[in-house]
């Protein structure tokens, strides 16, 4: 495992019961059932009806139990012992039947081909790196079935322009292009509007990132057009892009007055499918990719 991996590894081993909490309690802003909503709204609108679901990164499993509960065969697998011992605990409190957890990384997961109707990943890209993304992605595409979709989470780079912090500094070689796509997005339809655009080079190298609550070093980030043209080099074609956790004011101010932020993002966040979700996604920490494979 690379440097972040190990990081990583330590960090969801040893908060594993704090992510389940996070998961499932009434948080100011509870981003992982966002994330999650993202995914079952995919599976209850595909046709026809979704039969085998894969989570990728499933953590503690709140989302494969949710999907579960809805009668389909749901698995999940991720790297931490400890995720996947407090995912198959809590479905056994929940007396859910229909899933299956594996301790594994996603890179030696015995994928079978054209087997599942919708897979997903979020909080997860953020802790591989760009290679290991493209071979994900080749991955994917093989998995899903002809029409299966994929659901992928990513922290949002175009966030960093109006956060005010070091991530602000960080971006200042490439901040004509992020601002252009950033503008491009606000103004947009459709998701077709967009991805197509000139976007900013995607970073192969990212140094040291200030402290975000979970300790890694570095947790990468993609703007929407970044992430789609990785999508669609695998032989996916894109098909929306969702806002997740939009804030209304900076990261500094949010920090001292947690409740102004969570009554503000959860408030937008109702918008977040709506023909106006676009010009939210510039103000989005994460963004929801879904993509098609085939016809």
């Amino acid at each position: 495992m690379t440097k972040q991996q190990k990081e990583s590894l330590k960090y969801f081993d040893n908060h594993a019961t704090d992510w389940l909490n996070k998961s499932i309690g009434e948080n100011d802003v509870n981003i992982i059932e966002l994330r999650n909503d993202s995914v079952i709204r995919t599976i209850k609108e595909h046709n026809p009806k979704v039969t085998s679901f894969l989570d990728l990164g499933c953590g503690t499993g709140q989302l494969v139990c949710s999907v579960a509960e809805m009668g389909i065969n749901s698995f999940g697998i991720d790297f931490s012992e400890q995720m996947i011992k407090t995912a198959i605990e809590y479905a056994k409190e929940k007396n859910i039947l229909n899933v299956k957890f594996e301790c594994k990384s996603i890179f030696d997961y015995p994928y079978a081909e054209n087997s599942y109707d919708v897979m997903s990943g979020n909080g997860l890209i953020e802790y591989i790196s760009l290679e290991e993304l493209k071979n994900l992605l080749d991955i994917v595409s093989k998995a899903l079935k002809i029409g299966g979709e994929l659901v992928l989470g990513s922290r949002n780079k175009l966030f960093n322009l109006v956060s005010f912090n070091n991530f602000t500094l960080d971006e200042q070689k490439d901040y004509s292009l992020l601002i252009k796509e950033a503008v491009c997005i606000n103004n947009a339809k459709t998701v077709n509007d967009f991805i197509t655009i000139e976007c900013a080079p995607i970073e192969t190298e990212v140094k040291s990132q200030m402290n975000t609550g979970i300790n890694v070093s570095v947790r990468y980030q993609y703007t929407p057009v970044q992430l789609s043209r990785l999508v669609s080099s695998a032989g996916l074609t894109v098909v929306d892009i969702y806002p997740v956790h939009i804030h209304g004011i900076t990261p500094v101010f949010k920090d001292k007055h947690m409740n102004v932020h969570s009554d503000i993002s959860n408030y937008l966040q109702r918008f977040a499918y709506s023909d106006d979700k676009y010009s939210l996604v510039p103000f989005a920490s994460t963004f929801m990719l879904k993509a098609k494979k085939g016809k």
